[in-house]
C-alpha cells in the first residue's frame, strides 16, 4: 500500500509528533511490503512531502530541504496529493493515511475530515471520537452520564470569566477545594497544566491555560497512583478489543506533566503495575465502556488514578498517544504481545476495515 506518514502540526505537541513519528517510520519499515509517503505539516499548518533523511525529522530540519509543497486532490475517487515538478504537478496515490499528530489539528478531528473528503482510509478514531476524547469539558460530561468515576470537576469559558473573574474564581472555590489542577480543555500530553493551592496561583494558571484553549477545565486533586491501559482494537468482524495489563508512572516533577513526559527521563514506568486483580479488572472495563462510547476506533491509551483506598477515578481517553522510546502506549501493547512492527500491522488491518 501507499501510506501517507503525517506529522508535525500546529499545535504545542509538534515536538512530541516529530519524536513519534520516527518510531512509526521505523516499524513501518519493517513491514516492507508499503510504500511511505513522509508528509510534513509546518507549525504554520502547510503540508510538505518529505523525502530527505528522516533522522531529520527528530532534529527538526526537515523543513529546510528535500520538500515539496503539497496541493491535496479532494476527489473521493483519487484520494492523494499533487506536488509541483519542473514544468508540470506529479500526482501521488494514497491507499492509507497514518496521522502521528498530537492535540490541536491532529487529534481533534479536523485532519481526520480531510481524510474523511478524500475517502481516505486513515488510522485511528475517526472524527467525532477524535473531537470527544481531545475535549475535556465534552468527555467528562459523557463519562459522567457513563457512571465512570472522575475527580469532581467544572469548566469555563475565558469570555464568559473576563467578563467577572471574581465571580466566577468565588464559585470554583465554592464548589471544588484545593488543591486543584487546570487544564486546557483542548490540549494533550499535559500541556498548559498547573497544579494551584490558593487563589493567586489559580488566577496565574486559568491565565496560562487560556493561551492553549479559550476553554478550561478545572478539577480536585486526586491522590493516587498514576495507572494507564493501552487499548487496541482489531479489524475483525466483532472489531475485538486488546487491553494491555496496567502500566504505572512515576513521574519525576509533582506531577506527570509534558516535561515529565518528554524531557525529564527521571520518570519512570513500571511495566505491568503491581495492582490487585479486581482493580485491574474494574479499569478494563471502564477503559472498554469509555473507547466505545467515545466512539473511538484503533487505538487509545485510557489513564486512570488509583487511590490508597482502592478507589479507581479515570482521568482521560488519548486517542493518539505518544510513541516515543519513552511512551507508554507502545510498551504496553508490546506486553500485551503486538512489539512495534505488529502493532503497526494490527493498526493498519483496522484501518483498512473501516469505522462503521
Amino acid at each position: 500500500m501507499k501510506i501517507g506518514l503525517f506529522f508535525g502540526g500546529v499545535s504545542s505537541e509538534y515536538e512530541v509528533s516529530l519524536k513519534s513519528v520516527l518510531y512509526v517510520y521505523e516499524c513501518l519499515q519493517k513491514l516492507a511490503e508499503h510504500e511511505i509517503y513522509l508528509i510534513g505539516i509546518s507549525k504554520t499548518g502547510r503540508f510538505y512531502h518529505y523525502q530527505g533523511d528522516p533522522e531529520l525529522i527528530l532534529e527538526d530540519k526537515w523543513a529546510e530541504s528535500a520538500v515539496r509543497p503539497i496541493y491535496w486532490n479532494l476527489n473521493p475517487n483519487e484520494p492523494g496529493f499533487y506536488t509541483e515538478g519542473f514544468s508540470t504537478y506529479r500526482f501521488h496515490q494514497l491507499d492509507l493515511a497514518i496521522p502521528i499528530v498530537h492535540g490541536a489539528y491532529g487529534e481533534d478531528g479536523k485532519l481526520q475530515s480531510l481524510f474523511e473528503m478524500m475517502d481516505l482510509p486513515y488510522l485511528g478514531s475517526g472524527i467525532l471520537g477524535s473531537a470527544i476524547c481531545l475535549d475535556k469539558a465534552v468527555a467528562r460530561q459523557l463519562f459522567d452520564q457513563l457512571g465512570i468515576p472522575q475527580a469532581s470537576w467544572l469548566w469555563i469559558r475565558e469570555r464568559r470569566y473576563k467578563l467577572d473573574p471574581e465571580r466566577f474564581l468565588s464559585e470554583i472555590e465554592s464548589k471544588l477545594s484545593y488543591p486543584l489542577f487546570v487544564k486546557p480543555a483542548n490540549a494533550g500530553s499535559s500541556v498548559g497544566i498547573a497544579k494551584v493551592s490558593n487563589r493567586e496561583m489559580l488566577v496565574e494558571a486559568l491565565e496560562a491555560a487560556f493561551y492553549h484553549d479559550p476553554k478550561v477545565v478545572i478539577e480536585e486533586t486526586i491522590v493516587g497512583r498514576e495507572l494507564e491501559l493501552a487499548v487496541l482494537e482489531l479489524g475483525d468482524a466483532e472489531r475485538k478489543l486488546i487491553v494491555s495489563p496496567a502500566g504505572e508512572i512515576i513521574p519525576a516533577n509533582d506531577f506527570y506533566d509534558y516535561e515529565a513526559k518528554y524531557a525529564d527521563l527521571g520518570s519512570r514506568l513500571i511495566v505491568p503495575a503491581n495492582i490487585p486483580p479486581a482493580a485491574y479488572n474494574q479499569m478494563l472495563e471502564y477503559a472498554k465502556l469509555a473507547f466505545r462510547s467515545a466512539h473511538c476506533h484503533g487505538l487509545a491509551r485510557v489513564d486512570f488514578f488509583y487511590t490508597a483506598e482502592g478507589k479507581i477515578y479515570l482521568n482521560e481517553v488519548n486517542t493518539m498517544p505518544g510513541f516515543t522510546e519513552i511512551s507508554m502506549y507502545p510498551k504496553l501493547m508490546a506486553l500485551a504481545g503486538f512489539p512495534g512492527a505488529e502493532l503497526m500491522k494490527a493498526l493498519i488491518e483496522n484501518a483498512i476495515a473501516g469505522k462503521s
